[in-house]
């Protein structure tokens, strides 16, 4: 039997900055655990997408975040020189220190879900 999951966005905020999108992707049955899927540099895209959805499915909640949020909400790009490029331009956007507190941020919210232990 094949599981399935859903999938829903939060917001979460991340101080005087705003909020953040976090992908959830929850089991159909209560969560083994919970993962924090910490997108590469293409963001949050079908890649990372396919990635969560198999987590999700074998039982486990899964939270993406838009680490580029503050910059390039939901940027996603293609796994082609194209998109390297610009992905390349991005990463050098990124304030690293920041970017490190919005993962605790995101961690904390998917470590609050329903069903999973502190």
């Amino acid at each position: 039997m094949k599981h399935m999951s859903t999938l829903r966005t939060d917001r979460v905020a991340c101080g005087d900055a705003g909020e953040m999108d976090l992908h959830i992707w929850t089991p159909d049955a209560p969560p083994k655990a919970a993962i924090l899927l910490i997108q590469e540099i293409f963001g949050v895209g079908a890649y990372i997408r396919s990635v969560a959805e198999r987590l999700a499915d074998a039982g486990y909640l899964v939270g993406a975040p838009d680490v580029f949020w503050r910059f390039a909400p939901n940027w996603a790009a293609g796994h082609d020189q194209e998109g390297l490029t610009a992905s390349l331009e991005k990463v050098g956007q990124l304030d690293f220190p920041a970017a490190v507190g919005d993962l605790g941020a995101a961690l904390a919210h998917v470590g609050g879900q329903p069903g999973i232990e502190k």
